[in-house]
């Protein structure tokens, strides 16, 4: 937990109940949890707060060798630190010591099961068991993401390479269904967080990948999306954002940490995240002349329920008003080890959609001349729709 304030612990001798506000793996908000343990320890615990922890020490009532921290299942997230583990007899040699400190925590809990499980003073469970397979279905799980990603992003850049904009007019039927299945597999992530095997959070990570899939159904409802360059572009950062992030969780997986790795995760996100941003605005913004003179997506009257529904209209209004204030919280939740924030302007009165001027759709002169701008469309929409009715 970083920058904790309005902490709260305190001990009754045989549970440590714990509270604070601060930023954790859910955003910022108050963080609390009951630990029960399986003997009795002091009622005074000691708390330090700094920056990045808080660290809580209580004492043993009797100097006894527990032979495990907390009565029946252990909870997920707690870690054992082997850093700070003491041999129970005392009478280690330096050189196992020594050696013990270079083991991994798999073969530091593998030797602990060997030396006390048939002396009867460590009462073992399948929990190591647990957590080895845990860890290997983690690390197997990003590195399978790693790769599915990678070969549609490589299949996008070799036929870039090869056919260079001519592959703008075809990427989407060929790789459309290898973009949606990738992109839906992305809410494994967010099970993940939900069931507690990361500590991701799942609310944001579930806003994300739904939000590109959004995006991704919205392509493949407006042909000139499919064939624009600011989709193709988009696609490619889509896939060229999970070549750091599933590598960094795969090695995460492990308990390790790989200095390029974690700098590559909180650093190329500075530059592909508004990127992102800023093409789905695009996309957006060209989709609705379309959705808005197709009626596609739209609920036209004469109907049952007397309700007429213009999705053109609707996006109109939505990327004007809920997508940048939304994209705005999202940055705040960015992983940036800086306290920069970052800010992205839109400027609605722009067109960028200027093709559609001089041209007839759908048989129809365009009645709007002011570039097809979204605040032009919302304008024309409305004049429509308020003039009195007659005959």
């Amino acid at each position: 937990m970083r920058d904790a304030s309005n902490v709260e612990s305190t001990s009754d001798g045989k549970k440590l109940s714990f509270s604070a506000d601060g930023h954790a793996g859910q955003g910022k908000k108050r963080y609390g949890f009951d630990l029960e343990f399986v003997n009795e320890v002091s009622k005074d615990p000691s708390v330090k707060i700094t920056g990045s922890q808080v660290d809580i020490e209580l004492k043993k009532k009797s100097e006894e060798f527990w032979s495990t921290l907390t009565p029946g299942k252990r909870a997920h997230w707690l870690k054992f630190d082997f850093s700070r583990w003491k041999d129970p007899e005392g009478d280690s040699e330096p050189e196992t010591k020594d050696n013990f400190d270079f083991m991994s925590d798999e073969e530091k809990i593998k030797d602990w099961a060997k030396k006390y499980g048939k002396s009867g003073s460590s009462k073992m469970t399948d929990e190591p068991i647990m957590d080895f397979v845990t860890k290997f279905y983690l690390f197997a799980f990003n590195v399978l993401m790693f790769l599915v990603h990678f070969y549609v992003l490589a299949c996008l850049a070799h036929g870039y390479w090869t056919k260079g904009s001519l592959y703008f007019g075809t990427f989407w039927k060929i790789r459309r269904l290898g973009i949606y299945t990738t992109t839906v597999l992305q809410y494994m992530d967010v099970i993940h967080g939900c069931i507690g095997l990361t500590k991701s959070g799942w609310k944001t990570g579930l806003i994300q990948v739904t939000g590109r899939l959004v995006i991704i159904a919205l392509v493949d409802g407006c042909p000139d999306l499919q064939t624009s360059v600011s989709t193709f572009c988009l696609m490619f950062v889509y896939f060229l954002i999970e070549q750091f992030r599933y590598p960094y969780y795969a090695v995460s997986s492990l308990g390790l940490e790989v200095y390029f790795l974690t700098w590559l995760r909180y650093s190329i996100w500075i530059i592909l995240y508004p990127s992102g941003l800023i093409l789905e605005a695009i996309s957006m913004f060209k989709a609705i002349p379309f959705f808005y003179y197709s009626q596609k997506w739209s609920i036209s009257l004469p109907n049952f329920v007397n309700f007429s529904f213009n999705f053109g209209v609707f996006l109109a209004i939505f990327v004007t008003t809920a997508f940048p204030k939304n994209q705005v919280g999202q940055l705040r939740n960015v992983p940036l080890r800086t306290d920069n924030i970052i800010r992205v302007g839109f400027d609605f009165n722009t067109s960028l959609v200027d093709h559609f001027d001089n041209q007839k759709i759908f048989g129809r002169p365009k009645p709007v001349g002011l570039g097809a701008t979204p605040k032009a469309i919302i304008a024309h929409h409305y004049e429509q729709f308020s003039k009195p009715l007659t005959g």
